[in-house]
């Protein structure tokens, strides 16, 4: 009895394994939410982002699955180019400890659109405001964006 439900259980987890790990299952972007904070126009799926820190700290930032983890100036930009939509960006300051309490490290982030088509710039300010806080935006495959 012993060793057949020892078989019973390696079975189990192996039928299961390979299911939950399916390369299907991780790849499914998010659904769009049913309120944006903005939808931009896209050009296919390529998007073209121009991050400006306009902070005089540091942000590291992260493009993820396209770029390896970043440092950004205070008061600098950069751009980076045929980012594939879906696309997770990350950001937060490199030196300055976040603190919602004392209200430090907290990052106010906006979209604005570019005159071409395919083209955003990420604006990065500081913020005291706990609420008005952002650490990553999500551009989904509609040109929908949300910021979290």
């Amino acid at each position: 009895m012993k060793k057949f439900l020892t078989a019973s259980l390696i079975f189990l987890s192996m039928a299961t394994v390979p299911f939950l790990a399916s390369e299907s299952s991780r790849a499914q972007p998010l659904l769009p939410p049913d309120t944006p904070t903005q939808i931009i126009p896209l050009k296919g799926d390529l998007i073209t982002v121009r991050v400006i820190n306009k902070s005089k700290d540091t942000i590291t930032f992260q493009a993820l699955g396209d770029t390896s983890r970043r440092s950004l100036k205070g008061n600098t930009s950069v751009t980076l180019r045929n980012l594939k939509v879906p696309l997770s960006l990350a950001f937060y300051y490199q030196d300055v400890k976040r603190s919602y309490v004392l209200k430090t490290g907290l990052i106010d982030a906006k979209i604005i659109e570019n005159k071409s088509v395919g083209s955003i710039d990420l604006v990065l300010s500081p913020t005291t405001d706990p609420d008005s806080h952002r650490s990553s935006l999500y551009i989904y495959t509609d040109g929908s964006v949300t910021f979290f």
